[in-house]
């Protein structure tokens, strides 16, 4: 098999023969016309054949060197296509972020900030899929995902102390304080601070399983840490949040990731001066930073949504 030439040589030769022009091949590779001329030589004594018949208006192909330059069309046109679809990425008019989520992540962080960098960026594809905390580690190292987004709450514990022993870099972007919530019938109580005797009758909407959270609130409004005859468990955020919003009883809640049902007052923030949790937004990655232009933008994106 015959020695391939090396691509700066076929690009010269591709140039000349598409212009033309030896000149305005060395023109758009940003060499001297001198070069380019030397290369030409050294791949026709490579290919063994003329490929060029020069002449004062400029060079034209012989018989060989038109079926070589048709040859080398399709390839040296990826080429191009190739660059350019990298040039687009890095200009950010395409490109392709994927990003590890839990669902609640997803619902009340990732949401709000894809639709303000999708404004921005509507070339860009965003991915999102759901963490199996056995292979994060493994999936951001492998280049799978680009950063996973974490939010640990009592309807979807993702087992920050797992994560916490992982080489991986964490940079917490926000915190979120919980905030009693109740529907219409109980917005006398956003009035003034309640104590938790007063707030101890309503019945209290927690998760299913309950976590960290869950028994915090009820050592602070029964006493105990389990769950009384009154308390109602239901599985998932947006279950105690219809509850509540059907005046069923209070629940434990962020108050931001609920802006628009406290704007429409279908939701109340119950007052109190009671010690409310912290749910800390953490981001997990493979190094200090992130693999590509557009994950450090969403990255960017998220960090400015969090201010």
């Amino acid at each position: 098999m015959a020695a391939i030439p090396n691509l700066d040589s076929l690009k010269v030769f591709y140039y000349a023969a598409k212009y033309q022009s030896i000149t305005r091949a060395a023109k758009e590779l940003f060499l001297s016309q001198p070069s380019a001329t030397r290369t030409i030589h050294a791949l026709e004594a490579q290919m063994e054949y003329q490929l060029f018949v020069r002449s004062p208006q400029g060079v034209a192909l012989t018989p060989e060197g038109q079926m070589f330059y048709q040859s080398l069309i399709p390839a040296m046109e990826s080429i191009e296509n190739a660059v350019e679809e990298m040039g687009k990425m890095r200009r950010l008019e395409k490109g392709f972020v994927h990003v590890g989520v839990n669902n609640l992540a997803a619902e009340y962080i990732l949401k709000v900030a894809i639709d303000t960098f999708s404004d921005r960026y509507p070339g860009v594809t965003i991915t999102m899929s759901r963490v199996d905390l056995k292979r994060v580690e493994e999936s951001l190292c492998n280049g799978w995902l680009d950063f996973v987004l974490h939010i640990d709450m009592d309807d979807e514990p993702t087992g920050s102390d797992f994560l916490a022993e992982t080489q991986l870099m964490k940079q917490e972007v926000g915190d979120f304080p919980d905030a009693f919530l109740v529907g219409a019938r109980y917005a006398y109580l956003a009035q003034r601070p309640h104590t938790p005797g007063e707030l101890a009758a309503l019945p209290l909407i927690i998760p299913l399983e309950a976590h960290d959270a869950s028994r915090y609130y009820l050592k602070l409004l029964r006493g105990t840490e389990s769950a009384t005859p009154i308390d109602i468990t239901v599985d998932g955020a947006q279950s105690r949040l219809a509850l509540a919003r059907r005046n069923l009883g209070l629940t434990h809640f962020p108050a931001a990731f609920v802006r628009d049902q406290l704007s429409r007052r279908e939701l109340f923030v119950v007052k109190s001066d009671l010690p409310m949790r912290n749910n800390v937004v953490s981001v997990f990655s493979a190094g200090e930073e992130l693999p590509n232009l557009a994950a450090q933008k969403l990255m960017e994106t998220l960090l400015q949504f969090q201010k």
